[in-house]
């Protein structure tokens, strides 16, 4: 039995109260547990490991579609703003690192960066889109 100062993990979400000093009240928050994060990094991993270059970039941007779409889709009524920007980021980079394993034999003035950019992320509004649900990345 814990006390809900101290917070408790519940089906992956963590739940603890806290004092909002700008509002003078306490809250209930209710965001992913630090362990199903690392979960999800470990999954990301899984699928963007480097040793799968040779797997189809297509299929590789569905399976993690599927994979982000499933977990901010359950997580989607907690206070998981700020676990979404970072984890959208790190899946961001680990997409970007694959793709650039992928494509390490271009020569260097052919910019791998370049190439991998105007090939795999799409343009939303005039800048280079990378949301949760789209990564920002689409199969070809």
């Amino acid at each position: 039995i814990t006390h809900i100062n101290d917070g408790l993990d519940f089906l992956g979400f963590h739940l603890q109260r806290k004092f909002l000093q700008r509002h003078n009240k306490t809250v209930v928050v209710v965001q992913p547990s630090e362990k199903n994060i690392t979960k999800f990094k470990e999954t990301i991993r899984s699928i963007t490991d480097r040793s799968t270059t040779g797997d189809d970039p297509a299929n590789k941007i569905r399976a993690l579609n599927a994979v982000v779409r499933g977990w901010a889709g359950y997580f989607r009524y907690g206070s998981a703003y700020k676990a979404f920007r970072k984890l959208t980021k790190f899946t961001h980079l680990r997409m970007y690192k694959w793709l650039k394993a992928k494509h390490s034999n271009l020569s260097a003035t052919r910019s791998v960066k370049g190439y991998v950019v105007r090939q795999y992320l799409r343009r939303y509004k005039g800048r280079l889109s990378s949301g949760v649900y789209g990564l920002g990345l689409v199969p070809m």
